[in-house]
């Protein structure tokens, strides 16, 4: 996931330190007004032809990347008043 605030970039990985990293990126952020989540990535092949590793590496990337920005964005929301 990356996601561009005026000019920056943050990239989230699947470290373990993943929710504190997305956490403190929005918490050094000014106050926002909206937010938008773009998850695009995919795995090109048949379902019938995909092991489980590859789908929880989709949800991680799709899902999970996008539920973690919310929870931070809306705590920013909050702080902002």
């Amino acid at each position: 996931m990356v996601c561009r605030v005026v000019g920056g970039d943050w990239r989230a990985g699947s470290s373990p330190g993943r929710e504190a990293s997305v956490d403190g990126f929005y918490a050094g952020l000014p106050g926002l007004h909206a937010v938008v989540n773009i998850a695009g990535g995919f795995a090109w092949a048949p379902i019938a032809d995909t092991p489980a590793k590859v789908l929880q590496q989709q949800i991680s990337m799709n899902l999970v990347s996008c539920a973690l920005s919310c929870r931070a964005a809306v705590a920013n929301f909050r702080k902002a008043g």
